[in-house]
Parts: structure tokens; sequence; C-alpha cells
């Protein structure tokens, strides 16, 4: 299990997608997930706290956001990705 899926509502589905993303060789974004502060999955809809700015800035990117868009509905069945800012 990743240190992540602890910080969230649903570690397994969490885990699949991290799982998907290191079996399509998607390390980058697998890096910037791993340390995300929390997530929160409901309603088709994944919900992403980063820890820090340069994750954030990094998953708010429109092709990484699309990408993970794209592996989340693969994983996990969620049409939507909703990016909060950090708190620090």
């Amino acid at each position: 299990m990743h240190p992540s899926s602890k910080r969230g509502n649903n570690p397994e589905a969490w885990n699949k997608l991290l799982e998907l993303l290191d079996d399509k060789l998607q390390l980058g974004l697998l890096d910037h997930l791993k340390r995300v502060a929390s997530y929160h999955i409901e309603d088709k809809a994944l919900t992403i706290q980063p820890d820090a700015s340069k994750d954030y800035d990094y998953l708010n990117k429109s092709a990484v956001s699309q990408q993970l868009a794209i592996f989340a509905g693969e994983a996990c069945g969620c049409e939507r990705i909703v990016l909060n800012k950090p708190s620090a």
C-alpha cells in the first residue's frame, strides 16, 4: 500500500490508479500523486489536495490534468478531477 493511500476515503481505488500509472510508465504523474496531502473519491469525482505548490502547479497543467482524468476514469470510474490549492 502506498503511503498516500492512508490519506483518503478509498484506498483500493487510489492504489488501482497509482498502479495503473506505474504500469503505463507515467512516473512523473505518479510521483506527484504519491505526495498528495489527501484525496477523496465521491460521485465519480476525484478531489486531490496537493501537499506543495510545485505539485499543484504540475497537476494543474492542462495536459497533465487531461492525462490524469483519462487514467482516473480507467482506474476508478471518475469522470471529473477537482484540484484544490495547497493549504500552505
